[in-house]
């Protein structure tokens, strides 16, 4: 297509702009997430309200400018009164200058700029490479800038006949003052007419000394001019109603269509935008329905068949096959951190089968008397294991994590190679630190320390003890002293028959009695998130502060992105347990946005018309209603400081 044909079709494009808009909103609808189509909607009306308030602005001030001229002419005008006048009303009112201010306001020189630097940012970003293949041209913005002022020659045009309805009426004067220049009382009374721009005509008496021809003339002259200019009010008005329709669907056009072509890109790879947050230019990418549909069969075959393997004590085949798949997912971040259907990721899958399956072999080791052997894999697997492993997850059948660890704890007591025992507490360190700074993946963690404390306990025991007893912390940990986190008498009795099936008394053995015993005695020691509210970190390393901004992390060089916006501060989640001890009812609940802007409904559904737009930083008081539409989308009643009410998806939100 050339390049007139082109541009001939972009401004054809704008000629049902309601229509076009609306089709290409049902297209995001279709074919992008719920909160990432919603996100699009809004950035598109921000930028849409930012430019129409600049317009609004820059015709204020000669709306405002024409209103004082007319409040400072004098009732009894000099003639250099009318001359000023006349000079400054031509200026304000000028079709070319209101052009120009309409330009600028509307940012057009910068149209361009703003778009390359939104691409530009977007690139550094997971494939965000693909961003500047559907980099628009040149041309296309400046076809664009046409197409948005479709209707301002209209709008000029009109200008342009009112102020030729002044200057032909100016004519019409002097053409009155030269046929009548023997009367010099007429000559004035014409040059004040000629100048009256704007003032009612109040030319009494001189329309009769001037003769009814003169008069009638005169009057009809002035009628164009009024006429011109009502006409021109009434153009106006469409014209920015047009203006803001043009202009949201430029800016729907030019951020929306990149949008959904990058995502149909992704979609070559199986990927689509899981979430977005565009005023800082942030998103991220998880896999298609149907690609994690095919993904969960997946996994669910290779891990059925590593089961099998080890069920069979064919260890090497199961960590072989186990291995594979674990490096097959940590190649593919998006596939990694994608979260299924059974609130799980597939790199926490591969990496509890990976783990499942050293484990039920070094436990067999172990039995067969292969100390050594046992105790150099354990040593290297509590080494180069990269995530936390939750005891609920491993299979019914399979040992629990304790097993394996207090057989390695007892190994390096009977050696007395307890200087190998650093390796526990740098692993907890190193997955903590992960988890802070970078973030976890979808089933390492169950947003519950309790939860958290009862799945991990074997880890929390064998930690206290080398600190309590052996002195062992990890060398690299910047933890801060603090309150503990104590085990509950269940959890201790069932650490204290793990230990007894191992059948070997040690100082492990020794210790697990002394807290048992204690536990008893003192049962105020139970769990208690009092004291995380005051100090806001917890001192054992694998509990420390959860997701504060979730980036991208990496096992070497790979690098594992996860959306910024996505995930809750530590600082909801005690709020939450603050909320808990002292009673909801009696606290108001707030929803906190996981985009940069979002829309307000009348009624609970995408279809409910807009009542308003609230950001990040707005406060949105929950009413403590909730309703489900036809697609399953939970909303969420709330209230406003500026007494808006409405409802809000609840997919782009936490409370």
């Amino acid at each position: 297509m050339g390049l007139k044909q082109s541009q001939k079709t972009l401004e054809t494009f704008f000629l049902s702009p309601n229509d076009e808009y609306q089709y290409i909103e049902s297209d995001l609808k279709k074919r992008l997430l719920l909160d990432v189509h919603e996100e699009i909607i809004a950035y598109v009306q921000v930028k849409t309200d930012e430019a129409m308030d600049k317009v609004w602005g820059r015709l204020k001030k000669r709306y405002v400018a024409v209103s004082e001229l007319d409040e400072t002419m004098p009732k009894k005008p000099t003639a250099e009164d009318r001359s000023h006048y006349l000079k400054e009303f031509f200026k304000l009112t000028n079709p070319e200058a209101v052009s120009k201010d309409l330009q600028e306001a509307l940012k057009f020189d910068k149209m361009e700029v703003e778009y390359k630097e939104f691409i530009k940012q977007m690139k550094l970003q997971e494939y965000g490479e693909l961003f500047v293949r559907y980099l628009y041209p040149s041309n296309f913005f400046n076809s664009l800038k046409r197409s948005i002022l479709t209707h301002i020659d209209k709008l000029v045009a009109s200008l342009k006949r009112f102020t030729d309805a002044i200057a032909e009426h100016a004519w019409t004067l002097d053409d009155i003052r030269k046929e009548n220049k023997e009367n010099a009382f007429i000559r004035g009374g014409a040059s004040v007419l000629g100048m009256l721009v704007g003032i009612p005509f109040a030319g009494a008496g001189i329309g009769a000394l001037m003769g009814n021809s003169s008069k009638e003339r005169v009057q009809n002259s002035l009628q164009h001019v009024f006429d011109g200019w009502n006409k021109y009010i009434d153009d106006f008005n469409w014209f920015y109603r047009t203006l803001e329709t043009n202009y949201r669907l430029a800016m729907m056009t030019i951020y929306g269509g990149t949008l959904l072509r990058v995502n149909d890109q992704l979609g070559t790879f199986n990927y689509t935008f899981e979430s977005m947050a565009l005023l800082s230019c942030k998103y991220s990418v998880t896999l298609t329905e149907k690609e994690r549909r095919d993904t969960e069969k997946w996994l669910d075959e290779s891990t059925r068949c590593i089961k099998q393997l080890i069920n069979r004590r064919y260890w090497q085949e199961a960590l072989r096959v186990s291995i594979q798949l674990f490096n097959i997912i940590k190649e593919r971040p998006v596939l990694a951190r994608a979260e299924l259907s059974n609130n799980t990721s597939p790199i926490y899958i591969a990496s509890k089968y990976h783990y499942l399956s050293f484990q039920e072999a070094l436990l067999e080791e172990y039995k067969n008397g292969h100390s050594k052997d046992f105790f150099a894999t354990a040593y290297k697997l509590y080494e180069e294991l990269p995530l936390l492993i939750q005891d609920k997850d491993l299979e019914p059948g399979f040992s629990k994590q304790g097993e394996l660890l207090f057989r390695f704890i007892k190994q390096a007591l009977k050696e007395k190679n307890t200087e190998a025992l650093r390796v526990i507490p740098s692993y907890l360190s190193r997955v903590s630190k992960r988890w802070e700074t970078e973030g976890y993946y979808v089933g390492e963690y169950n947003d519950s320390i309790r939860e958290l404390l009862e799945q991990s306990k074997a880890f929390f025991l064998a930690e206290v003890f080398l600190e309590d007893v052996l002195d062992i912390t990890d060398d690299q940990s910047e933890e801060e002293s603090g309150q503990r986190l104590h085990l509950t008498v269940k959890q201790l009795k069932e650490l204290k028959k793990v230990d007894a099936s191992i059948g070997q008394t040690d100082m492990l053995t020794k210790y697990i009695q002394s807290q048992y015993i204690k536990s008893f005695l003192f049962p105020w020691r139970n769990i208690s998130f009092d004291w995380m509210a005051k100090y806001r970190k917890m001192t054992v390393s694998f509990v420390l502060a959860i997701l504060l901004l979730v980036g991208g992390f990496s096992y070497g060089p790979h690098v594992y992105d996860y959306s910024k916006e996505k995930v809750s501060s530590i600082e909801l989640f005690f709020a939450k347990q603050k909320e808990s001890r002292e009673g909801s009812e009696s606290i108001p609940v707030f929803i906190t946005l996981t985009v940069d802007y979002a829309n307000i409904r009348e009624i609970p559904s995408l279809d409910g018309a807009v009542v308003t737009t609230v950001g990040s930083t707005d406060e949105i008081q929950y009413l403590n209603e909730d309703q489900t539409d036809s697609r399953g989308t939970v909303w969420h009643k709330v209230s406003l400081t500026n007494g808006y009410e409405g409802w809000i998806s609840g997919a782009i939100t936490s409370k």
